[in-house]
């Protein structure tokens, strides 16, 4: 049979244009994020996880003060949810058996004097044993002792300018503006973010350490963005996640530039890791969107949240 001929056609290969660079950028910073919370997931979760059989031994303690009859003597108790051995690790001091057989009520009397103690305040953990072998360990507590005159006065200012020196840095930390990025009608942008919790909400209690809800506003700049600066404001919830330390944020608001621009936003956050005992590195997801409009916005936004500046009210 005769070969027919074949001519060969070329096509053009259309190139979509996009911001190929910034797309990258985006991808290797949420690869970043995802590994390092996984690091820092893993590394609390072994510290009260170990397979399906094991319990997570809970602490509530109940008697914890110095008293000064015949020397410096600590009054400790506490109960468990479970029976289990029990041991305090005083900080700089040494660790002391409460209890050396299963039990799930913990009482101790723990002689003080022979220390040269320096602080006035000194913080312990409770480590607890279960029948299984596993060990676990409380969050940290503390308790105040009487110092002599010189060493007190001495204390007291150490304390002061240290107490000085956290504030101004937990203060920076609150005031500065953080990093984001911005998907914009499909459009990669950087920005910087700024929000202020302003009114908390919640209840008194040993077994909460955040506010219930909070009420915020914010600012945005978005750098070459369509809708470029936004003022925002909302109220958030806090899921509080104490076994692992985490909190997880949920909420919604809205957002203006003043000039006719004005929008909705729902957003959701996790904590990553704790700075300063106070405050909480976390990340967001906002999306945001103009009624009647062709307008939407992705945020995602890197923050540190902390409830310590704010006007807090508890029932």
């Amino acid at each position: 049979m005769p070969m027919k001929n074949f001519k060969m056609v070329k096509h053009p290969i259309k190139i979509k244009k996009g911001n190929k660079v910034n797309k990258n950028i985006f991808l290797f910073f949420l690869l970043s994020l995802v590994l390092l919370n996984v690091k820092f997931s893993v590394a609390q979760e072994e510290d009260w996880f170990e397979g399906d059989t094991t319990e997570t031994v809970e602490v509530y303690l109940i008697d914890n003060y110095v008293k000064n009859e015949n020397g410096k003597i600590l009054v400790l108790s506490w109960m468990t949810n479970i029976p289990c051995k029990s041991k305090v690790e005083i900080l700089g001091l040494g660790t002391f058996i409460v209890s050396d057989s299963l039990t799930d009520f913990h009482q101790s009397q723990i002689n003080l004097s022979s220390f040269d103690i320096k602080n006035a305040e000194i913080h312990f953990v409770i480590l607890s044993q279960t029948e299984e072998g596993k060990v676990f360990t409380s969050e940290e507590y503390s308790f105040s002792i009487e110092l002599p005159a010189t060493d007190s006065i001495q204390h007291a200012q150490f304390q002061r300018t240290s107490y000085f020196m956290n504030f101004l840095i937990g203060l920076g930390l609150w005031l500065l503006p953080y990093p984001a990025f911005a998907i914009e009608n499909e459009n990669f942008n950087l920005a910087i973010h700024k929000e202020l919790p302003l009114l908390g909400f919640g209840f008194s209690s040993a077994y909460r350490t955040y506010p219930w809800f909070y009420f915020h506003v914010g600012y945005l700049h978005i750098f070459n963005g369509k809708l470029k600066n936004s003022f925002r404001m909302g109220v958030k919830g806090i899921l509080e996640i104490k076994p692992i330390n985490r909190i997880i944020t949920f909420g919604t608001g809205g957002f203006t530039n003043f000039y006719g621009k004005n929008g909705l936003s729902i957003d959701a956050g996790l904590s990553l890791l704790k700075v300063l005992r106070t405050f909480d590195f976390t990340i967001n997801y906002s999306y945001n969107f103009i009624p009647n409009d062709s307008y939407k916005l992705h945020l995602f936004t890197l923050s540190f949240f902390t409830s310590a500046f704010s006007i807090n009210i508890n029932k």
